[in-house]
């Protein structure tokens, strides 16, 4: 802007006023000093008079005006769709897109136009002369300008929080999640420490190197801000796919993290079913014997360990079969033979067969399920952990179409078939030949039911249908079908693939070959990053404390055992990551703590924008503004 800029109106009758004041002052230049001292006395500037004069210029601003519209419907749409939305984890993703696009162009732009025209257009245009010229120090004139800016700056970023929030509490009937309070809470404190920093540089920039540096600093700042964290991802995406060897075992980098970061969620209750997780994960981990790692887990053995000490001591879940058992009755036809068939083909080939079997005991239906946590007392350890189950039953059976096609291997896990003195399960042909019937058994007739292999399986027992009725399959899927036994075992293979892994990685030592050196070398390069790039640290300390929705970190019920930690990540945020921390050679399990804390790059730039402002102060008082 020119030298012959006009001023606002305002601006115009605020300096008339001060240039009368200073008529007058003139008018008394003959007083005695005693009249002179009460005439200044009465017309001495105040500190709150100065801050409404700089208020009321900005205000009256057409171009604040505007940004101000701008960032608030901006705002307000946002705060509309972000909490008209259900799903947290859309929810989670939304608000950091917000955050970028809020504090990293709207109110980056709002600042550097509050700066600009307050120290470059209104220097322009005499009003910071007529001012200080007239009875107003320097140092009045400089933290008063500074505070109504700083002012400006909070209540902008307040009105935006308040937004969210109370959009919050009309549209869930007063009532507010812990998630939107994290988010928003981080949200304003951040933005808050941030850009009151960014306004201290500005300043700084302004006063020192003057308008044009500053518009090409702050243009090279907002392009950077969107892509000065993508070359820290890129370092990241090329040591996950390393190979890590531990004694004679090799898991991934990203399996390994996603192991370790597993044991962090569930220890920090950052989980979708937070007890139920909590409760299975520590019986799991209990590695005094090896039971309950991967490789014996469908030994007879580890089977009734987890069925009686988990599902029957801790759940409660198991009916007993205290009196008589139910007796199930299946038909059909021999397809083919076991391996005791197979000794008298004669007697079963081809033949008509009744097969009768009781069950030792069961998992309880969901109804029965329902009952007991209705039962139980508030106080109960039970009463959260059957709740989570409950919800993760019915999630699951919502989102699966068929639970008996879709995971046929869980069908005969925790089937007990009885015989004893008093009761043997049987087959029995149309000619009375009898022989044993067993689980293995009772699993062939079933696959080959309900989810039928091409090729006929050799040396176990199968059946047809007598009539083309299909009631062999009918009888699986309406007389003895447990849902609750394959959504335990959905819940079993979720987490033993993970708590295995930890077992292997926390109690084997890791090789010391290139694959871990490359991995090393590039941590360093991460660190180095991390260390000095001010944009990771002013981004990971938002991502740091708001967090993700813990609500959706859960296994993908798409795959046998599989969760994603990552699916809620922003491409223009960097996140905390960690080194692994060895003690003995092995991973530490200390190791999440093991990372560059950004709230220290966030002190230091704290501390460098307050020593920027006392700079930008002393040259202030010692410039000529005339």
């Amino acid at each position: 802007m020119g030298k012959n800029t006009s001023i606002t109106k305002t601006s115009h009758n605020d300096a008339a006023v001060i240039d009368k004041k200073t008529s007058i002052k003139k008018q008394n230049h003959n007083k005695t000093p005693v009249e002179k001292k009460n005439v200044n006395k009465s017309f001495n500037i105040t500190c709150f008079g100065l801050l409404k004069f700089f208020l009321k210029i900005l205000i009256n601003e057409k171009s604040y005006t505007i940004f101000f519209i701008v960032t608030n419907i901006f705002s307000i749409i946002v705060s509309l769709v972000f909490n008209l939305i259900t799903n947290e984890k859309t929810k989670n993703q939304l608000f950091d897109f917000y955050a970028i696009i809020y504090s990293s162009v709207l109110i980056f732009l709002l600042i550097v136009r509050f700066v600009m025209f307050f120290y470059v257009k209104k220097e322009e245009d005499k009003t910071t002369f007529i001012i200080i010229s007239n009875a107003v120090s320097r140092t009045l004139y400089f933290f008063t300008m500074l505070l109504s800016l700083v002012l400006l700056v909070l209540f902008t970023i307040f009105l935006s929080y308040l937004y969210f929030n109370i959009m919050c509490l009309f549209i869930n009937r007063f009532e507010i999640s812990s998630f939107v309070m994290r988010k928003t809470t981080t949200f304003l404190v951040f933005n808050i420490l941030t850009n009151i920093s960014l306004l201290f540089f500005i300043v700084f920039f302004v006063i020192v190197a003057g308008s044009q540096a500053t518009i090409i600093t702050t243009t090279v700042l907002l392009s950077l801000s969107f892509v000065a964290n993508i070359p820290l991802k890129l370092i990241t995406n090329n040591y996950q796919n390393l190979n890590l060897t531990f004694t004679k075992l090799a898991f991934r980098v990203s399996d390994v993290y996603d192991t370790i970061n597993l044991q962090d969620k569930i220890k920090n209750n950052k989980t979708k079913y937070n007890t139920l997780s909590n409760t299975i994960n520590n019986f799991y981990t209990n590695f005094e014997d090896r039971l309950l790692l991967k490789d014996n887990f469908s030994q007879g053995e580890s089977i009734n360990e987890r069925y009686y000490n988990l599902w029957d001591s801790v759940f409660n879940i198991i009916n007993k079969n205290s009196g008589e058992s139910k007796l199930y009755t299946l038909k059909g036809k021999v397809l083919t033979l076991n391996e005791q068939m197979n000794k008298a083909p004669n007697l079963w080939n081809d033949k008509n067969v009744t097969i009768n079997f009781k069950l030792k005991d069961s998992f309880m239906n969901i109804n029965e399920i329902t009952e007991l946590y209705n039962n139980l007392s508030n106080d109960d350890y039970k009463k959260p952990l059957l709740n989570d189950f409950i919800n993760f039953y019915n999630e699951l059976t919502a989102s699966t179409i068929d639970l008996q096609s879709t995971y046929p291997n869980y069908f005969s896990t925790f089937i007990h078939l009885l015989s004893d003195d008093k009761f043997k399960s049987e087959v029995i042909s149309e000619e009375g030949s009898r022989l044993d019937f067993t689980t293995t058994d009772l699993d062939s007739i079933y696959n080959l039911a309900v989810n039928p292999d091409p090729l006929e399986p050799y040396g176990k027992l199968t059946l047809t249908d007598i009539a083309t009725d299909n009631s062999i399959r009918n009888f699986f899927y309406n007389d003895f079908y447990f849902p609750v036994s394959f959504v335990v075992s959905v819940l079993e293979n979720y987490f033993i693939n993970y708590t295995s892994k930890f077992y292997y990685i926390s109690n084997y030592s890791l090789v010391n070959d290139s694959n871990y050196k490359n991995y090393q070398s590039l941590r360093n390069q991460v660190d180095l990053f991390s260390y000095l790039n001010p944009f990771y640290g002013v981004w990971a300390s938002y991502t740091l404390y708001s967090g993700n929705s813990y609500n959706n970190v859960w296994f993908s019920n798409q795959s046998v055992s599989s969760i994603n930690f990552e699916d809620q990540e922003n491409i223009f945020l960097p996140y905390t990551t960690y080194s692994f921390k060895l003690d003995q050679n092995k991973i530490s399990s200390g190791s999440t703590n093991n990372y560059y804390n950004p709230m220290n790059t966030v002190s230091l730039i704290l501390v460098a924008s307050f020593l920027m402002m006392i700079y930008s102060y002393y040259v202030f008082t010692k410039k000529d503004i005339s």
